[in-house]
């Protein structure tokens, strides 16, 4: 005896054109919908940094190598212990920490050990980042690094707490008014905010649209997942979901 599925696919209609339609065009949102997920993976990478200088450096010293710039210097940073020691056109000596910055009260010489008094100050002139591999992230863009540290952390739970709260909002609303509705709904948030999220311009406003992207794709992707399933048997269902789960292969090795 034919399973009760099989039965009811005898009453409806088995796999066709409309259903492949169907199919393929939930691939593209269920793609979509796994960059959104893991974008936050390479978005707020935090690259090798330091203090910024201030002033126009003439020398720049990293233990026994000397370069005449700061991005030479990057190839041989190995740990975030290690510190640059620079010197301004003025005669100035600093060393360079990831979150601090101290001037040398005597400079004479430039040398790497100094044993001397310095002068501590904070990173009032900004950090300079490693930019050999990311040319830009949050990260860098909003300087997330040492006492905002926690901001860029906070990037990823803030999306899937817009996830949590959009699954339940739009759950029901589906349940209510019907699933076509909402999936043309959320498409067409997730078209918005996908796109609004490349213009925020300062770190709050860039949480507030990826809050609410979160909230429109979760929806979004659980209501394809049901459409997928019904429009054939449960293995087009299964394989839809490899789909979002592979959409990591997608993205870099680097950032796997």
């Amino acid at each position: 005896m034919a399973p009760s599925s099989e039965r009811l696919f005898d009453s409806l209609g088995h796999f066709g054109r409309l259903q492949a339609c169907v199919y393929f065009a939930s691939v593209f949102q269920a793609m979509s919908c796994g960059i959104h997920y893991l974008a936050s993976v390479f978005m707020a990478v935090t690259p090798n940094f330091v203090c910024g200088i201030p002033g126009n450096v003439s020398n720049v010293l990293f233990y026994n190598s000397s370069e005449s710039s700061i991005e030479d210097i990057w190839t041989l940073w190995t740990s975030t212990e290690n510190y640059i020691v620079v010197q301004l056109e003025n005669g100035e000596i600093w060393e360079l920490n990831q979150c601090s910055r101290s001037k040398r009260e005597v400079g004479l010489d430039l040398a790497y050990e100094y044993k001397g008094n310095k002068s501590m100050y904070s990173c009032s002139d900004g950090f300079l980042y490693d930019d050999t591999k990311w040319k830009s992230t949050v990260v860098t863009q909003w300087d997330l690094v040492c006492d905002r540290e926690w901001l860029a952390k906070l990037i990823q739970p803030t999306f899937m707490l817009g996830v949590l709260i959009g699954a339940v909002i739009f759950g029901d609303i589906a349940d209510r008014l019907g699933r076509q509705r909402v999936i043309w709904f959320t498409s067409a948030g997730q078209f918005l905010f996908g796109i609004a999220v490349a213009f925020t311009y300062d770190y709050y406003s860039f949480m507030i649209v990826r809050f609410l992207l979160a909230m429109v794709r979760k929806d979004d992707f659980s209501i394809l997942i049901i459409l997928a399933n019904m429009a054939g048997k449960f293995s087009i269902g299964v394989a839809f979901g490899l789909i979002y789960l592979y959409t990591a292969e997608l993205y870099p090795t680097i950032v796997r």
